[in-house]
């Protein structure tokens, strides 16, 4: 909290009503000896150098030059993370390193212990945890095991004379365009409800083809959409009726993999294939 430079000044600025005005307050002046000046080593280097001096309204800004010491604050600070090409360069880094040098290093470090965290995360059999919303779910369906809540069933109606082989393949390639789909919820190591992704279920049957009567058909119609287990069952079934009047394909997703947003990008997609 120990100004860098003062200013002398006989009389303070005021506005038109008599009030201290900060914004005709003058900025601090002073130059940057060419000896004091260090070029940037490295592009992220580079990339605060040339943002700093822009934010501070500078000629340039030496690596090694302090941004604080330069009349930086906590308001241009923001300034220079919003403006600064750097990814994921924080507010944080800019106090801790205080130099392009210093806070480029910080900043490459923790680029890098991110990279890495991802690559570990992205290991698709590890479990992920769920999202509170999902967590919801999951706690309404363990007060109410063997009803079927948080269902999304869909059934589509199509002219008797569909290929319901040709609209099987279409299901079943438009499924496994979501590996989302193919999540098992299981206990993680602390006991905690998490997903793992079951690449094994994308191997089975996704969409049976059943033949019936209309009249068969409208006896089981309420009864499609069944229970989930959500702690055994794949996610989602499928299954194309093939009668004498129509051609129809069932979808029921659980709610917990699934929402209306889903159901536009499944349905676009099984459109296109």
């Amino acid at each position: 909290m120990i100004p860098s430079h003062f200013i002398h000044l006989d009389t303070f600025p005021r506005t038109g009503s008599g009030k201290l005005s900060r914004r005709m307050l003058p900025r601090p002046e002073f130059d940057i000896p060419d000896a004091e000046y260090s070029a940037p080593d490295s592009a992220a280097e580079k990339a605060l150098c040339d943002t700093m001096a822009a934010v501070l309204k500078l000629d340039r800004v030496s690596a090694e030059a302090d941004f604080y010491a330069l009349g930086g604050s906590s308001v241009t600070s923001m300034e220079l993370v919003s403006k600064c090409p750097l990814r994921r360069l924080d507010i944080g880094m800019i106090y801790q390193g205080r130099t392009p040098r210093k806070i480029a290093k910080i900043w490459q470090e923790a680029i890098q212990a991110a990279d890495a965290a991802a690559d570990r995360d992205a290991d698709p059999a590890k479990p992920c945890p769920l999202t509170q919303t999902q967590m919801g779910i999951y706690a309404e369906c363990a007060r109410h095991p063997g009803e079927a809540i948080y269902n999304n069933p869909v059934l589509l109606r199509f002219p008797a004379d569909t290929d319901a082989c040709r609209l099987q393949h279409a299901v079943e390639t438009a499924v496994k365009a979501h590996p989302g789909l193919f999540a098992q919820i299981i206990p993680d190591e602390s006991g905690l409800p998490a997903m793992v992704y079951r690449p094994d279920w994308a191997e089975e049957a996704l969409c049976e083809i059943t033949d019936s009567t209309e009249a068969a058909f409208t006896a089981r119609k309420s009864a499609l959409a069944a229970p989930f287990n959500i702690l055994e069952d794949r996610l989602f079934r499928m299954e194309i009726i093939r009668t004498e009047m129509a051609v129809r394909l069932f979808v029921d997703c659980h709610h917990i993999v699934f929402d209306g947003t889903s159901a536009h990008i499944l349905f676009d997609d099984l459109a296109r294939a």
